[in-house]
């Protein structure tokens, strides 16, 4: 079954966009300015904190677009949440083969993250432009 595109107004995608970089950048900053290494509670609040924000987005998009798209972000949402499980395990490979200290992990792995969107962005952006000039 096809994907439908379900078009979501223009202010809702910007205030999206620009919500998701100010939590990054806010990530980003926390990150470097306490290196530590977190608790299993404060890995859990984040974790929570994170999830949290995903399903208020999913609130706000059924307000805004209905339930089609939300039903699609959440299915997205969830798929994507559980193959970056086994993500896991190649972050503590790499982590352990670079000898990254603890207390820098989380930084590292937030640019890293940063670094996978913006290379997934532009692979999207190519593939889509390299489609529609052969379709």
């Amino acid at each position: 079954m096809p994907v439908q595109d379900f078009p979501l107004p223009a202010w809702f995608e910007i205030t999206s966009l620009a919500v998701l970089v100010a939590i990054l950048a806010f990530d980003l900053v926390l990150a470097y300015r306490r290196p530590h290494i977190p608790s299993t509670r404060e890995s859990a609040l984040w974790v929570s904190f994170y999830v949290g924000l995903a399903l208020i987005f999913a609130v706000l998009m059924f307000i805004v677009g209905g339930s089609e798209p939300a039903v699609q972000f959440i299915a997205g949402w969830v798929t994507e949440y559980s193959l970056s499980i086994d993500n896991l395990f190649v972050f503590v490979i790499i982590m352990a083969s670079f000898a990254v200290p603890a207390e820098h992990q989380h930084k590292v792995l937030l640019f890293g993250i940063v670094l996978a969107l913006i290379l997934r962005g532009a692979f999207i952006a190519v593939g889509a432009a390299v489609i529609e000039a052969f379709s």
